[in-house]
C-alpha cells in the first residue's frame, strides 16, 4: 500500500506537469485525464512482480511521467495493466501503464486468447491506482456454470431421496 502523504504529492506533482503540458500545447481543454499510479515489471525480469505481486519491495510509477509510445503519441496512458502470459511453457506476469481503454472490459472480466504452440495470455485491465497489483483482476467466472451443473446433477438424486406417500381418499358411501 502507497504511503497516503506520498500519494497525494505524486498526484498533485502529475496534475501540475498535466496543467504545464496542457497549456504549453496551446490546446487549454485538449487533456483532462486524471494521473494514475501503477505497477511496471516484468517477471521475466524481476520475480517479484509475478503473482503473488510483492508490493512492497517493487516501485510504482506514475503512468503521466512516462516516455510516450512512439505509435501512440496522441494518447495519455490513463489505466493501469496486467498480462499473465504462457509461452512455451514459460509463465510471465507483465504489469504496466496501459493507453487504450475499453469501457466494456475495464475493470471488468479479463481477457483470454490463445494460440498454437502453447502460447496464451490473459489481459487485463483496470483504472485506480495501483489495481494491477491483484493476482487475478477478474478473470471470466466458472460460478455460474457450475451452480447450473450442481442443480442438474442434484435435482434427480433429491427427487429419489424425498419419498411420495401417496394420500390416501376414501370415499364413503352416503
Amino acid at each position: 500500500m502507497i504511503d497516503p502523504i506520498i500519494d497525494a504529492r505524486l498526484r498533485s506533482e502529475a496534475r501540475l506537469l498535466m496543467l504545464i503540458r496542457r497549456e504549453s500545447s496551446g490546446f487549454p481543454f485538449a487533456d483532462r485525464s486524471e494521473a494514475i499510479i501503477c505497477y511496471q515489471c516484468n517477471s521475466e525480469y524481476d520475480p517479484r512482480c509475478g503473482d503473488p505481486l510483492d508490493s512492497y519491495t517493487l516501485g510504482t510509477v506514475n503512468c503521466s511521467f512516462q516516455p510516450r509510445l512512439e505509435h501512440l503519441s496522441h494518447l495519455e496512458p490513463t489505466l493501469c495493466r496486467k498480462i499473465s502470459q504462457k509461452v512455451y511453457g514459460k509463465e510471465r506476469v507483465v504489469r504496466s501503464c496501459g493507453y487504450i481503454t475499453d469501457a466494456e472490459k475495464d475493470n471488468g472480466e479479463c481477457l483470454m486468447r490463445s494460440g498454437t504452440h502453447d502460447v496464451r495470455a490473459v489481459y487485463c485491465s483496470c483504472t485506480g491506482d495501483l489495481c494491477n497489483s491483484v493476482e487475478s483482476l477478474r478473470t471470466p467466472s466458472l460460478l455460474p456454470l457450475a451452480s447450473l451443473l450442481t442443480a442438474v446433477l442434484a435435482t434427480p438424486s433429491l427427487l429419489l431421496s424425498c419419498p411420495i406417500v401417496p394420500s390416501r381418499i376414501s370415499f364413503s358411501a352416503a
